[in-house]
C-alpha cells in the first residue's frame, strides 16, 4: 500500500502493526539526524580509532577492528563517552517511532542503539509508562512490550555495550542471551528494520542462526544491494538525496496517522477523495482499496459516491466483483451490491450504465452471485435497504 507517495508498505507489515504483531528493530541511522547527531557504527569505529590513535581499517569487519584496539585503550569508555554526549536529543525519528509503535497498543521496540533518544522521545510523547530492558537482562522474546537495548546503554555500565567481536560474540554464540531473545521475537513477531545499513555488525550475526522463514522487512534507500536477499531480509525502498531521509521519517509519521484514524477522520477523507473524483493517485487508490475491504469503509464510499465514473472505477475493486463472480459473500461485498441497486439499478437515467456493468464483470453461468441476485431484485421491486439512510447490509 502507498503510504506516502515514496513509500509503498508490503501489505503484512501494516497488517501486523494493525494486530499488533510488528516490532520495530531500530539501528544507528534513526539517531543520526538533528538534534541527535550521533555518529553510525561505523562511523562510532573510526572516532575510536583517532581517539586510540590507530589507523582506521576500512575492509575489516567493525566489530573484529574494535576487539584489535590496543589494551591499554578503554573502547567502551570511550564508546560510552561519544554516545553519551550531552548536546544530543531525541530526533523527529524517534519520536515517529514510538508514536508508531504504541498506535495498536503495546509498543515494541528493539534497539542496538546505545543512546536513550527513544526513552526520552516516549516520555515526551506523553506516552504511557514504557518498560525499558537492556541486555543481557531481557524479557522473552515471544511476550514483551516496552524498548528493548539489546546492546546495552548509556545508562549502564560500559563494560555492557556489545561493541567487540568478543561482546557480539558472548552475545550471540557461547552465552547466545541475545540470539535466545531474538529466535523467539522472529518466531512470534514480524520485524521491521529501521535505520541499518546491510554491513552492520548485527546482520552478521542475525545470518547465523536465527530461522530462515522469518518475516523481515527492511526500511532502506539502498533496495538493491543482494546482501537483503542473502540474509532473509526484504528490502521496503524510500528515496534518500545524499543524507536526507525525510521520505523515511515521512512514512513513519504518515503510517502513525493513519494507524490512528477514527471513523470521523475516515468519513472526511473519504468525502474528500469521492468528492475529487477518479482517476486517483496511488495513495489515495490504494487507501480507498483497503477501506473497501471493510465493511465500514464500503459504507462510507457509499454515502459518497454517485457517478458514473466511479462505478466505472469499482469494477476493479475485488469486493465488487465478488457481486458478479459468485465469489465469497463477505460484508463489503453486499454493502457494495446495495450501493450498485440503489444509485444506478434504481436510477433510470443510470439503468444503461449499471446494464453495462453487469455485461462487463458477470462471467459465464451459473457465476452471478447471490449478493447481485438480491440486490437487483430487490432493487426492481423497490425493497433495498437503504445503504446511506438506513446503513444496512444486505440479509445474508
Amino acid at each position: 500500500m502507498w503510504i506516502t507517495g515514496d513509500v509503498n508498505l508490503p501489505a503484512e507489515l501494516l497488517e501486523s502493526h494493525a494486530d499488533g504483531k510488528l516490532v520495530l528493530f531500530v539501528g544507528a541511522g534513526a539517531s543520526m539526524g538533528d538534534p541527535s547527531n550521533l555518529p553510525s557504527f561505523r562511523e562510532l569505529a573510526r572516532q575510536l580509532a583517532d581517539a586510540a590513535r590507530v589507523p582506521f581499517d576500512e575492509d575489516k569487519a567493525l566489530d573484529l577492528f574494535l576487539g584489535s584496539m590496543p589494551a591499554n585503550f578503554e573502547t567502551h569508555v570511550h564508546a560510552r563517552r561519544i554516545v553519551a554526549r550531552p548536546d544530543s536529543s531525541f530526533n523527529p525519528t524517534h519520536s515517529a517511532l514510538v508514536r508508531l509503535a504504541s498506535a495498536p497498543g503495546r509498543p515494541r521496540i528493539v534497539t542496538t542503539n546505545f543512546d536513550d533518544h527513544l526513552t526520552t522521545a516516549s516520555t515526551a510523547a506523553l506516552l504511557p509508562d514504557v518498560d525499558v530492558w537492556v541486555g543481557p537482562a531481557l524479557p522473552l522474546g515471544d511476550d514483551f512490550s516496552g524498548i528493548v537495548h539489546l546492546h546495552g546503554s548509556v545508562l549502564r555500565p560500559p563494560a555492557q555495550l556489545v561493541l567487540t567481536d568478543r561482546d557480539f560474540g558472548r552475545a550471540y554464540l557461547t552465552d547466545a542471551w541475545a540470539t535466545r531473545f531474538l529466535q523467539k521475537m522472529f518466531d512470534e513477531f514480524t520485524v521491521l528494520f529501521v535505520g541499518y545499513s546491510h554491513d552492520d555488525p548485527i546482520m552478521r550475526y542475525l545470518a547465523l542462526g536465527l530461522p530462515s522463514k522469518t518475516r523481515r522487512y527492511v526500511l532502506t534507500h539502498l533496495p538493491d544491494d543482494d546482501k537483503w536477499n542473502h540474509l532473509g531480509i526484504v528490502p521496503v525502498p524510500y528515496p534518500a538525496v545524499e543524507h536526507d531521509h525525510s521520505a523515511l521519517l515521512a512514512a513513519l509519521e504518515e503510517w502513525d496517522r493513519r494507524a490512528r484514524m477514527g471513523r470521523l477522520d475516515h468519513q472526511t477523507s473519504m468525502s474528500e477523495i469521492v468528492n475529487a473524483g477518479p482517476p486517483l493517485n496511488p495513495v489515495d487508490e490504494d487507501y480507498v482499496r483497503q477501506r473497501l475491504e471493510r465493511a465500514d469503509g464500503a459504507l462510507e464510499f457509499a454515502q459518497f459516491a454517485r457517478s458514473v465514473d466511479w462505478l466505472r472505477w469499482a469494477e476493479s475493486v475485488e469486493s465488487f466483483q465478488r457481486l458478479f463472480t459468485g465469489g465469497a459473500d463477505t460484508e463489503a461485498s453486499s454493502v457494495l451490491g446495495n450501493w450498485f441497486g440503489q444509485v444506478y439499478v434504481a436510477d433510470p437515467a443510470l439503468h444503461g450504465a449499471a446494464l453495462q456493468t453487469v455485461q462487463r464483470l458477470v462471467g459465464p453461468p451459473p457465476s452471478f452471485g447471490p449478493v447481485a441476485v438480491r440486490v437487483v431484485g430487490f432493487r426492481l421491486m423497490g425493497a433495498l435497504p437503504s445503504v446511506v439512510d438506513g446503513c444496512e447490509v444486505a440479509e445474508r
